[in-house]
């Protein structure tokens, strides 16, 4: 059924009128307009708060040097603006490999094993669909049941990995004499490959030769970039060759040059019981609130009836419109 119906050629041109299905998506329409104002209107006024923000953070942040905090009493609760090196107490450490990096704020370990998966494929044709099966090796972070394998034999997987993925985080950062939390540290991500020494190779293979051969692998080796185990006895049974594969590194995180606007703020440290300086999000609507209190504003009230009906008519009702136009087009030339 199209929208729009031809009616009257004697005067040499076509009109058209509304059939009576369509009448009711015209008016779903209009409603669909009207309720887009306040869409607009929250929108704009979104964008005039974030222009009204930034416009006072420009006119009330304060450039500090964080080694060198001579008025740090003075820029308490205020928005301040620091560039400095940050640095740690004591090393990150991976306990399970002996793994230990100094002057790093996160170490990350990465463990791949060579695995079966399988990949499905389909096919449509005149003859019905047809659909099989092709299997190939990929290095993969978990542990892939090939039980639910179309084809089992000959594809097993190992059932467990040597290890898992891990991430370890220093305890305590600073910047200068400001303290950072763990929320701070964990926008640092300027990785770089850790590679061990000749020491640190030792200590790695003194640390996991008992628990490896528990687990049913055999003693690491070191490949360039990473170290390397296999299954072995039991495990290994019935594995295709390379299967169960397992390479392991580590990523860190260095201690560099970092950069805070933020709010500076007095909190008492948890071991120590003594004051020191950190940071929190700089809310200009809530710069009195104590350490430890929410600063952040409550969300806009908003009808949700706006998104149902923006979904009905844009997703559902606008498709059918839109083709039957498109349809009724066609058939007009």
């Amino acid at each position: 059924m199209s929208m729009l119906g031809p009616r009257g050629e004697e005067s040499g041109h076509q009109e058209y009128y509304l059939e009576g299905g369509n009448l009711a998506m015209l008016v779903c329409g209009c409603v669909v307009l009207l309720m887009t104002l306040p869409m607009i209107f929250l929108n704009e006024r979104k964008m005039a708060r974030i222009y009204m923000v930034l416009s006072r953070a420009k006119a009330e942040c304060i450039p500090l040097v964080p080694i060198n905090m001579t008025r740090k009493h003075q820029t308490n609760f205020k928005l301040v603006h620091c560039v400095g090196r940050n640095n740690t107490d004591a090393p990150v450490e991976d306990v399970d490999f002996g793994v230990a990096v100094e002057q790093a704020i996160r170490v990350v370990r990465r463990v791949e094993m060579l695995q079966w998966v399988e990949i499905k494929r389909e096919e449509q044709s005149s003859e019905g669909n047809k659909t099989w099966y092709e299997y190939a090796q990929q290095w993969s972070t978990k542990v892939i049941d090939h039980h639910v394998f179309d084809q089992q034999k000959g594809h097993e997987n190992p059932r467990v990995m040597a290890c898992q993925n891990d991430t370890f985080s220093c305890e305590k950062a600073y910047l200068g004499l400001y303290s950072l939390n763990l929320s701070q540290i964990a926008r640092l991500t300027n990785t770089r490959d850790f590679r061990p020494n000749d020491e640190q190779k030792d200590e790695i293979l003194g640390k996991t030769d008992g628990w490896l051969h528990d687990l049913g692998f055999e003693r690491l080796t070191y490949k360039t970039q990473y170290f390397e185990t296999k299954p072995v006895d039991d495990l290994a049974r019935d594995l295709a060759p390379g299967i169960g594969t397992t390479r392991i590194s580590w990523l860190y995180v260095p201690c560099g040059t970092m950069t805070v606007m933020a709010q500076q703020m007095q909190k008492e440290n948890d071991k120590t019981h003594q004051s020191e300086f950190t940071f929190r999000k700089w809310n200009p609507s809530h710069v009195d609130a104590t350490w430890g209190s929410d600063n952040s504003n409550s969300l806009d009230p908003c009808c949700p009836m706006v998104f149902f009906i923006w979904y009905f008519i844009e997703v559902l009702c606008f498709p059918l419109i839109f083709n039957e136009t498109i349809d009724h087009c066609a058939c007009g030339k």
